[in-house]
């Protein structure tokens, strides 16, 4: 009988041993499916906003996850606004906000693409915006037609600037803007 009451205690804590390995497991689960999430966005996960308004050609205010956002597109760089600055004086600032109007307006949804980096030293969220959801985010034609960062460059309205670690597409984005500087003369 004292055999069998041990074997039972013994199978008793076994499975509370299993029991609290299986909670454990779980909780590691969730707590890594967290930084997963993190992760998929630094891959190339796109999440949805909703244009509020263009502030100029590289800069928009957007709702995004319940709050209003400033985003900067990366990758590239439009002329400035402000009348200092030369490219601004030559109206081209004004053309790449123009253009960039052309392409989002209040409203509409697009599609936010992290790199690596979250935010700016101005805590504007840092990221590649297209217009339309890809199914393949590297598809070099799907970048011509959809991502706005790439549209800006390919017609001229702004230039390849590389800011590291934010570089997934800054080949490419180089070889649109020699692309455009070679058919239509760009900026």
């Amino acid at each position: 009988m004292l055999k069998i009451n041990s074997f039972f205690r013994m199978i008793g804590r076994a499975l509370l041993v299993l029991l609290f390995l299986l909670i454990v497991t779980v909780s590691i689960i969730f707590k890594v499916g967290d930084g997963f999430k993190d992760r998929l966005s630094v891959n190339g996960a796109l999440e949805q906003a909703t244009v509020v308004r263009v502030v100029d050609g590289d800069t928009l205010w957007v709702e995004y996850e319940g709050q209003e956002k400033k985003v900067r597109l990366i990758g590239m760089d439009c002329p400035e606004l402000n009348s200092g600055n030369s490219d601004a004086a030559g109206g081209y600032g004004e053309a790449a906000a123009d253009y960039t109007r052309s392409l989002v307006h209040p409203g509409q949804t697009i599609y936010l693409q992290k790199d690596v980096s979250e935010v700016d030293v101005y805590d504007r969220l840092l990221r590649y915006v297209w217009l339309s959801m890809p199914s393949d985010p590297d598809d070099e034609d799907e970048m011509r037609e959809y991502m706005l960062n790439a549209r800006l460059i390919l017609d001229g309205y702004a230039y390849a600037k590389k800011y590291a670690p934010d570089t997934k597409y800054s080949e490419i984005f180089s070889e649109f803007e020699s692309e455009a500087m070679e058919e239509i003369g760009g900026l």
